[in-house]
């Protein structure tokens, strides 16, 4: 092997760990649910297929063709929050999916007037009736630009309790998120595309990875490192 490259083996050992440490997350992620509104009829005025979007302040909503931020299609929602508290929108698919702690939401927002801080949260709901959303201290602010925001179901806190009490991870029914008025006024548009349910593994998992590597990366420096010794009195020897 040429000897500069073997000098850099250990350095490109621990690249290779950094490397697994920031793509195992990405690479080993399971897709759970995801809808980009693609393939669908344009809905002029209604809710867009697979989806009911519910709330008082509705003055309108529907699917478009422009500016959106999956190619050609997304949802709008037209509103005025009045006096009340807020609006959301969730899936009406009827299947059943598989849920953990390090599962994501995460969905792509665009607002015709920036929202107030903390005004969205995303949110799962189990047969039973039990919902849980991202924590208060986590909600968006979407904005005039496209923008993408995700919420760890481990970071959630229940919205409301259904008949068992707990989260049924293995019987989740609903995705969807809600739209708090938190003092603001007036009308407004929002839209949203690219909703996406994501399993990701277990911080752990790829930590133990990259720490095998490192590990060998010791190992490596560590008999190399004898070799020259052992090579270095053999030398002697002879010599002597």
């Amino acid at each position: 092997m040429n000897m500069h490259l073997r000098k850099r083996i250990p350095e490109i050992i621990t690249a290779m760990a950094s490397l697994a440490i920031l793509t195992i997350p990405e690479t080993c992620a399971d897709l759970i649910f995801f809808d980009d509104f693609e393939g669908q009829p344009p809905v002029g005025s209604g809710n867009p297929p697979g989806w009911i979007v519910f709330g008082n302040p509705i003055l309108d909503k529907g699917t478009f063709t422009t500016s959106c931020h999956s190619p050609t299609a997304a949802v709008w929602v037209a509103f005025d929050w009045g006096s009340y508290w807020g609006w959301g929108a969730e899936t009406t698919n009827q299947q059943t999916y598989t849920v953990d702690n390090y599962t994501t939401l995460s969905v792509w927002m665009k607002a015709t007037n920036d929202f107030s801080a903390q005004s969205v949260a995303l949110y799962l709901q189990d047969g039973d009736g039990t919902q849980w959303r991202t924590r208060d201290e986590d909600r968006f602010q979407p904005t005039t630009v496209w923008t993408e925001y995700t919420s760890y179901v481990t970071n959630m806190q229940v919205e409301s309790a259904g008949t068992v009490p707990g989260l049924d991870y293995t019987n989740i029914v609903k995705f969807g998120f809600l739209a708090y008025a938190n003092g603001q006024s007036g009308p407004n548009q929002l839209q949203y595309d690219d909703y996406r349910v994501t399993a990701i593994p277990e911080p752990s998992t790829f930590a133990l990875l990259a720490t095998g590597i490192l590990a060998a990366s010791v190992r490596y420096r560590r008999g190399r490192r004898n070799s020259l010794q052992n090579s270095g009195r053999g030398t002697e020897n002879e010599c002597n």
